[in-house]
């Protein structure tokens, strides 16, 4: 898998927020803008049937 970036940056202060579904799979991601050139992200991933 291969996530590759955007090439533009948040406004300095703001919050995304990115929910996706795929395959069973679904992905949430919450990203802050701390600086013109440094941002967080935090990503959390749910697999349904997992032990089948």
């Amino acid at each position: 898998m291969l996530d590759m970036p955007a090439a533009h940056a948040l406004k300095d202060g703001q919050i995304a927020i990115g929910v996706s579904n795929f395959a069973g799979m679904i992905r949430n991601t919450i990203t802050f803008q701390a600086t013109p050139r440094m941002s967080a992200s935090f990503r959390y991933v749910g697999v349904r049937d997992w032990y089948d």
